[in-house]
C-alpha cells in the first residue's frame, strides 16, 4: 500500500490519478460527488473508474476484483462511519520502489 501524505494542493491527487492510469484493475474513490465530478471533468478518459464514497456505500459499483485508490482518505472514512476522525494510525512503511515512484 502506498501512502501519499502532504499538504493541500501539493499534487497528491495528481499522483493518485497517474497510478490509476497505470493500473487498469483499479478504481479511485473520492469523498463526495462534487470531487467525483471535478475529477471526471479533469480526466474524462477515467470517468468510468472514479466513484464517490456515497456510490460505493450504496454498492452502485461492482468492486469485485478491483483494487482501490482512496483520495482524501480521512474524509472518505468520515463519510463511511458518519463521525469525525480525530486520529488514525498506519502500519506500513514505504518500500524503496514506492518511495522512488513518489519522487
Amino acid at each position: 500500500m502506498l501512502i501519499d501524505y502532504g499538504i493541500r494542493q501539493s499534487g497528491k491527487t495528481t499522483r493518485l490519478v497517474n497510478i490509476l492510469r497505470c493500473k487498469k484493475d483499479t478504481i479511485l474513490i473520492v469523498p463526495c460527488l462534487m470531487q467525483k465530478k471535478n475529477a471526471q471533468e479533469a480526466h474524462p478518459d477515467l470517468k468510468d473508474r472514479i466513484f464517490s464514497v456515497l456510490e460505493i456505500s450504496r454498492k452502485v459499483s461492482n468492486l469485485k476484483g478491483k483494487k482501490l485508490i482512496i483520495d482524501d482518505a480521512e474524509y472518505v472514512l468520515q463519510q463511511l462511519i458518519k463521525r469525525p476522525v480525530v486520529a488514525i494510525s498506519l502500519s506500513r512503511e514505504f518500500t524503496k520502489d514506492e518511495l522512488e515512484f513518489l519522487m
